[in-house]
């Protein structure tokens, strides 16, 4: 006989009363003969051990994997092709959630330059950087997952300031910022708990939601180039 799903299960990270609410409701509407089966079905379907992320960069995907791990939980990728739209933050993940569908993961990286609208825009950082060294800088993760009829929002923050370039590779903005009580850069030493997106992750294992967002399917509002 199939077990429930055990406390290492994806279980932790949900709203159990709304997980109810929605088991209570698919019992009524569906009224399965062996109500056993059905739950355990049910709630494996819900809460996944293992969750896909969309992402076809196989270094970030490693480094997902890992950090997932951590925290018990298996990952999967999966390469869906998304054109971002411009817009607020948490309204670009919770329109890439939407478009991945049910139980895959997504993210959305920002960096925050004190007086400078950096975004994503790195290159342009890196091509003005002289105006910007010294300057306080804050590396924002966010992770969505749409469930419920709602995306969930799960968030990781790391300060620190903007440098000149140390350390190898070529991987976005590490080589030029300094988080808070480093000495290194990120392209020098990245261990977790400087990094943002071990952050959200994190938070995302232990159910710590940031905010929650309805799904944007249909979008008529401007595109980032």
């Amino acid at each position: 006989m199939n077990a429930l799903p055990n406390e290492h299960d994806y279980l932790k990270a949900h709203n159990v009363v709304q997980l109810f609410d929605d088991l209570t409701a698919a019992l009524l509407q569906d009224k399965p003969e062996e109500p056993t089966g059905f739950i355990i079905d049910w709630l494996k379907q819900k809460c996944p051990t293992t969750l896909k992320i969309n992402t076809s960069n196989a270094n970030k995907f490693k480094e997902f994997q890992r950090m997932f791990a951590k925290c018990g939980i298996g990952l999967e990728s999966t390469s869906v092709d998304l054109r971002e739209i411009d817009a607020e933050p948490e309204m670009v993940v919770a329109h890439k959630a939407t478009a991945c569908g049910d139980n895959v993961v997504v993210e959305d990286t920002q960096l925050d330059v004190e007086g400078a609208d950096v975004g994503i825009n790195v290159r342009w950082l890196m091509d003005n950087l002289g105006q910007f060294e010294g300057r306080k800088a804050t590396w924002t993760v966010l992770m969505g997952i749409k469930r419920y009829s709602m995306v969930e929002i799960y968030k990781g923050v790391v300060v620190g300031k903007i440098v000149k370039p140390r350390g190898g590779g070529n991987f976005g903005f590490d080589p030029i910022f300094e988080p808070e009580g480093s000495t290194q850069t990120l392209a020098e030493a990245k261990p977790d708990d400087v990094s943002a997106r071990w952050h959200a992750i994190n938070n995302l294992a232990k159910g710590n939601i940031h905010s929650k967002v309805p799904p944007i399917a249909e979008w008529d509002g401007p595109w980032q180039k």
